[in-house]
């Protein structure tokens, strides 16, 4: 098993493979303890993923840095993390963790929680700005309910690491002393847990002692509420070790209607259990009580480009359900049915579905008018009973692209016009490619769907990517628009590579790595399709990646802005890429063409906005796509007069696929180069990292293989106008 190393822009987009990933793995049993030993070979049960950024270190070998030899765990990017999965009921968990900073406070942060099921999680311990300089054990008691830890770094400051060594879980030990466990349905009943019954005037519950030795005294059972007088008394009992008692939970009122309060149940329970809570609802007939003139609130508290955020409170109605569309005809809810967040009502998109509160609606953009309605509800499932009498519409317009006095530096009849340009849009306030999830791709990009999950779609293709958050870069990646590898200055730390305005989400292996860094171009003949996203050759039988036409434009301004932004002498950013060895050529008249026929939408403005607010810049070829024909970014030389007509001629290139020999192989791979006299090659991961660069003359050519890890490489050989791709794996 490997280590999780999603790629970012892989290289070759012809081929498809799997990237290295761990596979869940059975259930570890208690005890269970991990010194951190044989990493890359974890114990059952455990699982991580450590390898986020550009680094590929997964240990801290420093004595400082574990606390028992020989290595400790290192965290050294935003969402990597360590799981464990385990039965049995756990008691203690101990570890040893610090930060690796030089001074203390620590910043950042970084969570251990847990989880019964492995989607609802809360936290243990939060490290925010503050942890040890020094490994410290930690001790902390999990819940008997736990079944899943994570340790998770959820933000990652420069200069500070994280540590993790020792981690162990000791086994709750049952049946000596009473302790309280509480069934209904043959289902058990944490404490607190809210129990909803309809149609009914009561139920019971099984009250359990789980010792083996001494009995379980129920001392009282309180009620407290509302009507909480209306509900039947309870008279104490004692339950003898390993026995049970049934229990009614009712009321004596005949009337139609919601009853609510809270049960206290009081003993001798040695877990902490006492009183053991029982928030109950229950409702006499079909459906809950219809709330009174529902005194709600609806104020727009903020209204961007990107969101809208809306106050809303009431004091009549347990609940509110809010529908948003942008046409003003919102239907009516339909009492017995409950609606879930993220889901259609007719045309209309539930956007908040809960208590009176503070919330923000998503998949929101420019220039756009929305109206919303707001109903008060009170019941569950299929008792809800909805006021559809006394609610609340209302509408609000998003604001446009607002540059106000951005450009004012900037003047389009100078020749210091691309000089100018530059010194507006930079510096800027970097967002790290590791936080673009956290802070972009889940504010942004993704909207909320049904079952608690998000919507983040490809770019490219058009694909749909279903998730329960957090955002975990497996399927998705964050491709570079303008690829990583035509870039003069292809440092991972380098403001161009973190750059929001040129990342989007797209597929992994089936538009990242399709599309690799070939050009974009519309395609004569297709070899590959995935949804919306085509890889083929185009009209002058060149390879060539299209992706769907709502795009074209957005992802042509990002390459536009990259040149603009970041082109210098001696680190050039130019279409085609002045990069050595590149030969495929993207043509910049493509790209002029696609920036006319595709001019921002609401969406990509939108973007623009919300990027603005992050990184302090904006993308000036969205506020005017114009200027990008006063550009030739061929050579990055201005153009008076402004000319979108410019053809750029490339040279054709001719791809073939070299021979490689044996694969997968071992220790060294063999090359037959054919009929080519010279020329280099090179060889790449699938984060498009070059880690060989070799020149060759004719003949077969024997290529060491010492220092790579095991794992699937790319190969690009260069010889005059001709192209050879192949992929080989390493063992």
């Amino acid at each position: 098993m490997k280590a999780k190393n999603i790629g970012r822009n892989a290289l070759l987009s012809i081929i498809l493979f799997s990237g290295n990933q761990f596979e869940l793995k059975a259930q570890a049993s208690l005890p269970a303890f991990w010194d951190m030993g044989n990493i890359t070979s974890p114990p059952v049960g455990w699982n991580y993923d450590l390898l986020k950024g550009s680094g590929t270190n997964l240990t801290y070998t420093t004595s400082a840095y574990y606390s028992s030899a020989p290595q400790s765990m290192r965290f050294d990017n935003s969402d990597e993390f360590l799981d464990l999965h385990f039965v049995g009921k756990p008691d203690t968990m101990t570890f040893s963790i610090r930060h690796t900073g030089t001074s203390d406070p620590y910043s950042g942060t970084f969570e251990v929680i847990q989880s019964p099921d492995g989607i609802t999680w809360t936290t243990l311990i939060s490290y925010k700005n503050s942890m040890p300089r020094s490994m410290t054990k930690i001790t902390t008691r999990l819940k008997g309910t736990t079944r899943f830890v994570r340790f998770i770094f959820k933000q990652k400051n420069s200069g500070y690491n994280v540590a993790l060594d020792d981690v162990s879980i000791l086994p709750a030990i049952d049946g000596l002393n009473p302790e309280i466990a509480v069934y209904k349905d043959n289902g058990l009943i944490n404490n607190g847990e809210l129990v909803q019954v309809g149609n009914c005037n009561g139920f019971p519950i099984i009250i359990r002692n789980k010792s083996k030795f001494n009995p379980l005294i129920l001392d009282s059972f309180i009620w407290k509420g509302y009507r909480d007088s209306m509900f039947l008394s309870i008279a104490p009992k004692s339950i003898s070790p390993l026995s049970e008692d049934t229990f009614w939970i009712g009321n004596s009122d005949s009337i139609s209607g919601t009853y609510r309060s809270t049960l206290l149940i009081y003993s001798n329970d040695s877990n902490g259990n006492s009183p053991f809570t029982i928030p109950v609802y229950l409702i006499h007939g079909n459906s809950a009580e219809e709330p009174e003139a529902s005194d709600i609130s609806g104020i727009f508290t903020e209204v961007k480009p990107w969101k809208i955020q809306i106050n809303s409170f009431t004091n009549n109605t347990e609940k509110i359900l809010v529908l948003c569309n942008n046409n003003g005809e919102l239907p009516l809810p339909k009492d017995g049915i409950s609606y879930e967040k993220g889901a259609y009502l007719g045309n209309s998109r539930i956007i908040y579905n809960g208590p009176g509160n503070t919330f923000t609606a998503d998949k929101i953009e420019c220039n756009s008018r929305y109206y919303f309605s707001i109903f008060g509800y009170n019941g569950f499932d299929t008792f809800v009973n909805y006021n559809t009498t006394n609610y609340i519409e209302t509408d609000t317009l998003t604001p446009g692209l607002n540059e106000g006095n951005y450009y004012d530096a900037v003047d389009i009849g100078q020749t210091s016009f691309i000089a100018d340009l530059k010194r507006t849009i930079r510096p800027h306030k970097p967002i790290y490619y590791s936080n673009y999830g956290s802070a972009f791709g889940n504010v942004f990009e993704a909207y909320d769907t049904t079952f608690g999950r998000k919507v983040l779609s490809c770019y490219y293709s058009g694909y749909k990517y279903l998730y329960v958050p957090p955002l975990i870069w497996d399927t998705m990646s964050r491709e570079h628009s303008y690829p990583h590898s035509w870039m003069g200055e292809q440092s991972e730390d380098s403001a161009n590579y973190n750059d929001l305005f040129l990342l989007f989400p797209v597929h992994q292996n089936k538009a990242n790595l399709i599309r690799s860094n070939y050009p974009l171009n519309n395609l004569k003949s297709v070899s590959f399709q995935f949804l919306l996203g085509k890889f083929g050759l185009d009209s002058n039988g060149n390879p060539a990646y299209e992706p769907q036409d709502k795009v074209k434009g957005e992802i042509s301004r990002a390459c536009f802005y990259t040149c603009a932004a970041y082109n210098q002498p001696s680190k050039p950013f130019t279409i085609p890429s002045s990069v050595s060895g590149m030969m495929q050529k993207q043509n910049e008249s493509v790209l002029k063409k696609w920036n006319r026929m595709y001019p921002p939408d609401n969406k990509e403005m939108a973007r623009q906005e919300f990027i603005y607010s992050l990184q302090g810049n904006r993308n000036p070829f969205i506020d005017h796509p114009e200027w990008a024909c006063y550009i030739r970014f061929s050579d990055m030389s201005y153009l008076p007069g402004g000319n979108c007509e410019l053809n750029s001629t490339l040279e054709q290139v001719q791809v073939f696929t070299p021979v490689l020999f044996p694969n997968p192989a071992g220790s060294c791979i063999c090359l037959d180069p054919g009929t080519l006299e010279n020329g280099t090659i090179d060889i790449y991961d699938i984060t498009e990292r070059k880690l060989m660069h070799l020149e060759f003359n004719k003949g077969i050519q024997n290529i060491p293989l010492q220092g790579l890890q095991a794992g699937t490489y790319l190969v690009l050989i260069n010889s005059g106008n001709r192209l050879g791709i192949a992929k080989f794996t390493h063992y």
